[in-house]
């Protein structure tokens, strides 16, 4: 795996740390961003490198095909032209025959609404000087300009409510984004052009909500260029719903591609489920109530139900191609979710238990946000929490480990440990 232009590269010294068998190399052009993913991952992860390199030359690094997965995350929309050209170049020389490239990037045309307020906030503190007083200056524009007026019109609202949504999102998301010295949203058609152009095509998106762009509609019938297809369908799409932010991935030209959903190819995969319990049939999930009909399956659901964030096999669920199909409308719907390998962490501690090597070292050098086993931040700042994260090394029983945490009542260790486990931290 490849991570281009990734800062520290958090989440690619997660995978490495998980997946020890995996070869992972990132690059940044920013020293101190490099140094300090050096810092946290020495120790943790022989199989990963990092390094300071340049887009633009990046290239001569690397042998031709010498990646199965290559990630650029925040980096194309937010660097000038040849520098994206570069990118995709890049992408193109090391991806393997099969391998899948993921590029994100703020879209239009949301991006149109997003270059209003960019534009407001550099004029705004276009005299202020220091990062941290702009971003203080930025805050302060974006509040005045949130603020409800009357007689604005269901435009001007639109944009007022968008600015006081910015106001909720982290500083640092907001200097990188919308005030970098780049600033270029992208149309998906035109990426997937750019793309076309060194022998790159469209799979799908990653996204949430756009994951099946990359497949025909059912009754689509016989499509001339299915590729050429989907593109203009998810183009279209975007237009109507006003697209934001795409994460989309890329094959080789010449990879052999389906584009017709087949749910009976999910069998292999594994499934996990938030899902709230209800009554027989009916789960809530992000606010919505799901009713299954097919009581076999509502059996399962319930069961994912109580293991989450745990997993089970696609094919221990669904018995019929009729389950098959409803577990993949709940995976559109996004009421589940599939991935492509067993959780690598646990929800219940075992006797020795183990907290992930990333967790531990991140722990130890005093880290306040963690990064758990299932690739999401967290914070823990109960000082007996991570006593007892960075106790459970394996070489410990859970008596130990209590013994060593004397600020945790002896009683309550075992259940610390299983809050731990249900938040993805210890390993399997």
């Amino acid at each position: 795996m490849l991570e281009i232009g990734g800062g520290s590269c958090l989440g690619l010294i997660n995978f490495a740390a998980t997946y020890p068998d995996s070869r992972c190399y990132g690059f940044d052009l920013s020293a101190t961003a490099i140094l300090n993913g050096q810092r946290l991952a020495s120790g943790v992860c022989p199989n990963l490198t990092l390094a300071v390199d340049d887009i633009m030359t990046a290239a001569n690094n690397f042998a031709p095909q010498s990646f199965d997965y290559v990630i650029a995350h925040g980096v194309y929309a937010w660097v000038p032209a040849q520098v994206q050209s570069a990118l995709i170049a890049l992408i193109a020389h090391v991806l393997s025959p099969r391998g899948v490239a993921f590029v994100s990037y703020n879209a239009m045309p949301g991006g149109h609404v997003r270059m209003i307020l960019r534009n407001t906030l550099l004029h705004a503190i276009s005299e202020v000087e220091g990062a941290p007083e702009r971003v203080a200056a930025a805050r302060k524009a974006l509040a005045a300009y949130g603020a409800e007026q009357a007689g604005d019109d269901p435009l001007m609202q639109g944009l007022r409510y968008h600015a006081r949504m910015m106001l909720e999102r982290p500083a640092s998301v907001v200097f990188h984004d919308e005030m970098g010295e780049c600033f270029a949203p992208q149309a998906l058609s035109d990426v997937i052009a750019a793309a076309s152009q060194v022998g790159l095509r469209y799979l799908t998106d990653a996204g949430p909500n756009r994951m099946f762009d990359g497949f025909l509609p059912p009754d689509a019938g016989d499509i001339a260029d299915p590729d050429a297809e989907v593109v203009k369908l998810a183009q279209m799409r975007d237009y109507l719903e006003l697209c934001w932010f795409r994460a989309t991935l890329l094959v080789p030209s010449s990879a052999p591609l389906s584009r017709s959903l087949d749910s009976s190819r999910s069998a292999g995969l594994w499934v996990s489920a938030q899902l709230e319990v209800l009554d027989d049939g009916e789960f809530r999930s992000r606010g919505e109530i799901v009713k299954i009909g097919d009581p076999e399956l509502a059996s399962v659901l319930r069961e994912l139900a109580a293991i989450w964030p745990g997993r089970l096999r696609v094919e221990q669920i669904a018995k019929t191609p009729a389950q098959l199909d409803g577990l993949m409308r709940l995976h559109l719907a996004q009421q589940i979710i599939l991935h492509a390998a067993p959780a690598p962490f646990v929800t219940e501690p075992g006797a020795f238990p183990v907290a992930g090597r990333l967790l531990r070292a991140m722990l130890q050098s005093g880290e306040g946000e963690l990064v758990s086993l299932a690739n999401r931040n967290l914070r823990v700042d109960q000082q007996e929490l991570r006593a007892m994260l960075a106790a459970a090394d394996g070489t410990r029983s859970v008596a130990e480990i209590g013994a060593m945490v004397t600020s945790i009542p002896s009683d309550q260790i075992a259940a610390a440990l299983r809050y731990a486990a249900k938040q993805g931290l210890l390993q399997a």
